[in-house]
């Protein structure tokens, strides 16, 4: 049977409160009002005079916070500073996650960020220091022979994540903010180029000729090709592609990426040259409906390089 205790009435915001009761023989439960909001919470004792105790700190410390005595962001840096780097992080990646990042690069972005804090002895956010992370970075560097690209890449990563944590106030201030990177232009690793007309279609025909590999025979893969050349779509948006996802009635043809694949996070219509949508109109023919045109496996990077070799072997024959 309920029992009620006696409330004692107070104004919104000046720390009042009282104790009661919800069930015989419970737990006395605490009412107060702090920052003109009620709260309620279990004293955890059945002792009335405990729970009055309890109930007298949890007032006066909500009064000295409506006075603006406590500063409850500072409460809350506190409660993060004896949380490991690696719960933070956890949530740093979730966050991603629900703001509409995709899977993979939060995934990538968390992995990232993890190695570099480890590397830097960063268990504690206390540890998050610019010149801790500096140095784990240059080693990732100098001593593994990391590319300046991938470097700049994971101290991007970790930035993000401290940015993050001022955002949500869980440090007052940005540590690493006047970390910079390395100048890619000074250890570039390949020089990157659109193929040429001749070199495009020797690829094509290298990969039509070629064995299954990647998750996709041959055609499939020359199939991809001539897709990715003639649309600038990536691997995610490629993957993504059905029979649905061309318009080759419209003028002009047209392709669609939904927002969830395409890198901006928006939908993308592409126009489609007339060559490519003629040949896409005999190809789509006989391609179940509403199944991927192209999955391709997540190591695309060796896919393409085997095909390319054998485009280079080719012409050189």
């Amino acid at each position: 049977m309920p029992s009620k205790g006696k409330r004692t009435k107070g104004k919104r915001g000046n720390g009042s409160g009282s104790i009661f009761k919800r069930t015989e023989g419970g737990c006395w439960i605490a009412s107060w009002w702090v920052g003109g909001r009620r709260r309620e919470k279990s004293t955890r004792t059945t002792d009335k005079a405990a729970a009055e105790r309890i109930l007298r700190g949890w007032c006066a410390d909500a009064a000295l916070r409506d006075a603006g005595i406590i500063d409850a962001a500072a409460d809350k840096q506190a409660e993060a500073g004896r949380r490991r780097v690696a719960e933070h992080l956890a949530d740093f990646k979730a966050d991603l996650e629900h703001r509409g990042r995709t899977a993979q690069h939060a995934s990538e972005t968390h992995e990232l960020a993890s190695r570099v804090l480890q590397r830097a002895g960063v268990e504690w956010l206390a540890d998050l220091t610019p010149d801790r992370v500096q140095r784990a970075v240059g080693e990732l560097r100098n001593t593994d022979g990391r590319s300046a690209r991938l470097c700049n890449k994971a101290l991007t990563a970790v930035k993000a994540w401290s940015r993050w944590l001022v955002k949500n106030h869980r440090l007052r201030s940005d540590p690493l903010a006047g970390l910079s990177g390395f100048n890619v232009a000074e250890d570039r690793r390949r020089v990157r180029r659109a193929l040429s007309e001749d070199e495009a279609a020797r690829l094509i025909a290298a990969a039509e000729a070629g064995p299954r590999f990647g998750g996709l025979s041959g055609p499939e893969r020359a199939a991809c090709y001539r897709v990715a050349l003639g649309t600038g779509f990536r691997r995610n948006e490629l993957r993504s592609l059905t029979p649905e996802s061309f318009d080759l009635d419209a003028t002009p043809a047209t392709v669609r990426v939904a927002a969830g694949y395409s890198k901006r996070r928006r939908e993308d219509v592409q126009p489609v040259h007339p060559d490519l949508a003629a040949w896409l109109r005999d190809w789509l023919a006989d391609r179940p409906a509403q199944a991927p045109l192209f999955p391709l496996g997540k190591n695309t990077g060796a896919m393409l390089r085997r095909d390319l070799e054998a485009a280079r072997l080719a012409w050189v024959r």
